[in-house]
């Protein structure tokens, strides 16, 4: 969790309160089984392999040797998780950052697959 000392009073009051449900909810929201979600639980509608942190940094090593960072494979979320990864992990610059990620927000809302030049 956040530091709690980050947090206003009135919002460090509430936060406390809500400590002890903590198990409680995540217990629900993760083991759940919905009715509006055909019986399944929310993870389920999630491919948490193919956003692994592993998986990432592979893709980014990847395109550090061949050039060419390759989205193709990936969800819009593991997308926006590779792109998390690379200015976490990655000797890109802030700027080539940038226009990678702009590059990709103009084909992601035209619906393209995204290939482009790493650097």
């Amino acid at each position: 969790m956040y530091p709690l000392e980050a947090a206003s009073t009135r919002d460090r009051k509430v936060l406390v309160a809500g400590k002890r449900y903590v198990s409680a909810v995540s217990r629900a929201l993760f083991h759940t089984k919905f009715n509006t979600l055909d019986k399944r639980a929310i993870p389920s509608l999630f491919d948490l392999n193919r956003n692994a942190p592993m998986r990432l940094e592979r893709l980014i090593r990847d395109a550090e040797s061949s050039g060419i960072l390759d989205l193709s494979e990936l969800s819009p979320c593991g997308q926006l998780a590779l792109f998390r990864t690379l200015r976490n992990k990655s000797t890109l610059s802030e700027q080539s950052l940038d226009r990678l990620m702009t590059t990709w927000l103009v084909g992601l809302a035209r619906g393209s697959k995204f290939k482009e030049h790493y650097s």
